[in-house]
């Protein structure tokens, strides 16, 4: 993906307007996923819809292919907010949750309270 020139401003910038806070010493384009991604080792599922009006697909499989491990699930006509309800989208991040490996620290951490049934 071209870098934006001076004079445009990228999606990013359009979409969030709001500058970092200046102590951080970071612009919000230099914290875009897509270029810290090769030096994260961490597991990574993207899911992204064809059909995301607010996102290129294209985003979605750039940070896949720069992201050591990541896999990408795509879905169709759920847009960008309807994969979070959606019952098979659901089902393939829990078994990429259950899947992940569980570090040392995770395992220090206290078990969580299960969570309440509504009645």
């Amino acid at each position: 993906m071209p870098e934006p020139q001076s004079s445009e401003k990228s999606t990013i910038d359009r979409l969030h307007p709001i500058p970092f806070p200046a102590w951080l010493r970071l612009r919000f384009d230099d914290a875009q996923p897509r270029r810290l991604a090769q030096g994260i080792d961490a597991p990574l599922l993207v899911v992204h819809d064809r059909g995301d009006d607010e996102v290129a697909f294209e985003e979605g499989e750039e940070l896949v292919r720069n992201w050591p491990g990541a896999e990408m699930v795509e879905t169709a006509g759920l847009g960008h907010y309807r994969p979070l309800r959606d019952a098979a989208t659901i089902e393939r991040v829990i078994g990429f949750l259950d899947a992940a490996p569980v570090s040392d620290q995770d395992r220090r951490l206290p078990p969580s309270t299960p969570a309440r049934t509504r009645k």
